[in-house]
């Protein structure tokens, strides 16, 4: 992914598409192009992001999905599929299988949650011990620390969107917390949205949402390709949004840099963007525990370099933490 951080961004031109398109049609001699997923809930959908993107070329190019199980490492090296979209928190504190390229970073998809209610209740109007769904074990957790007074039961749960959406309908659940991303064929059915900054992490009015940080990563789609076949490179790059890659590299630094120094943390959540400055913003926060009671630690600043903002932000939350 570094490769492609300093990439001027640019809008290919007319001349670059028609060579690119030339070349591919050359290059598949007539088949689909083979997008390879994970199996996962959510895989499918990346690779609909994915085809969206490469229709907006207009390379005339059919595309395929094929959801392969396991590593996608192999479908590549034995040609059984041309280029593959994985989500960047798969990576997370692990090497990615040498027979992967990082080729390009997709838009990145949206990262905030959002609340689901029945009839669009606000969630401070909720009965007490109500049970709320979340996607995501750290969302649970964040929810828990970050409203201490309220007795609601935060539950993570998994199975396809369609279905947990469902269960608030049938009284299952009172709500479901989920990344705006899993509800892009539900957007009525979003009551309010986590906000992803606050002035004041650790005090809100009873009736304002806290703010959820999501896991690093959340959003970020990587394109692997063998890196033998330039074309599918080169389809990459123009694929390639510089922002994201660049944001998410910055939450990654952070993560390696809390994972080397100090062990796997729990809880881990940030969120980087780019202003049109050029300045970068880290928010980032860790789940600690005070007298058993879960707390959250939080950190953030600026900078214009990914690995100095991730460390710096990294040392900080350590800092926070030893005290």
């Amino acid at each position: 992914m570094t490769a492609c951080l300093n990439r001027p961004d640019h809008r290919p031109g007319p001349v670059e598409i028609a060579a690119l398109r030339t070349a591919l049609h050359r290059d598949l001699d007539g088949r689909p192009l083979r997008i390879a997923t994970a199996t996962t809930p959510g895989a499918h959908r990346y690779g609909h992001h994915l085809i969206e993107h490469i229709l907006r070329l207009d390379l005339r190019v059919q595309c395929r999905l094929v959801p392969v199980r396991g590593q996608i490492a192999p479908a590549l090296a034995q040609g059984d599929v041309d280029i593959a979209v994985r989500h960047h928190a798969d990576y997370l504190g692990a090497t990615p299988p040498q027979a992967l390229h990082a080729a390009g970073v997709l838009p990145r998809l949206d990262p905030q949650y959002a609340l689901v209610t029945r009839g669009h209740r606000p969630l401070h109007e909720l009965p007490r011990g109500s049970v709320i769904a979340t996607t995501s074990d750290t969302a649970a957790h964040h929810l828990t620390a970050s409203i201490p007074g309220a007795d609601y039961e935060f539950r993570p749960v998994s199975g396809p969107i369609g279905e947990l959406l469902d269960a608030i309908a049938l009284g299952h659940y009172r709500a479901l917390v989920a990344p705006v991303s899993q509800l892009g064929n539900w957007p009525h059915r979003i009551t309010a949205l986590f906000p992803l900054t606050t002035t004041n992490p650790t005090s809100q009015a009873r009736h304002e949402l806290p703010m959820i940080l999501p896991a690093p990563g959340t959003g970020t789609l990587l394109l692997h390709t063998t890196g033998t076949r330039p074309v599918l490179t080169q389809l990459a790059h123009l694929l390639t949004c510089p922002r994201t890659a660049l944001t998410a590299h910055t939450e990654h630094a952070l993560a390696t840099n809390l994972t080397t120094t100090a062990g796997a943390q729990p809880g881990l959540c940030a969120h980087a963007t780019l202003d049109d400055h050029g300045t970068l913003h880290l928010s980032a926060a860790v789940l600690t525990r005070h007298d058993r009671t879960p707390a959250l630690l939080h950190a953030q600043a600026t900078g214009h370099d990914p690995d100095r903002l991730g460390r710096r932000v990294a040392a900080d939350l350590l800092a926070r933490n030893a005290h």
